[in-house]
């Protein structure tokens, strides 16, 4: 649960509990408040919301699929990223 008023985040108000989660916890979203003033990030950290915090699960193909389609020139740096080195940054076009 957050500690702080954080206004730079995202705020979620939590739905009811998803019971297809299986032995993990999961919660529906009943509403999502983007980057509030903090006076709202207060009153949302005090009714229990929790903070977006930006953490994105794929499978790789996937990704990889759609980074091909939408970002082709950054698809063609992709193969760099086992090169185990810092060349992937260096090929990587301007605006990654």
């Amino acid at each position: 649960r957050p500690d702080r008023v954080e206004p730079g985040y995202g705020h979620v108000e939590l739905a009811e509990e998803l019971p297809e989660a299986g032995s993990a916890r999961a919660y529906g979203v009943a509403t999502f408040h983007e980057k509030p003033p903090a006076p709202e990030a207060r009153r949302y950290m005090d009714e229990g919301c929790l903070w977006n915090t930006g953490i994105f699960v794929w499978r790789a193909e996937s990704l990889v699929r759609e980074v091909e389609e939408h970002a082709p020139g950054l698809a063609a740096c992709l193969p760099l990223i086992d090169e185990s080195d810092e060349a992937f940054f260096d090929a990587a076009p301007e605006g990654v």
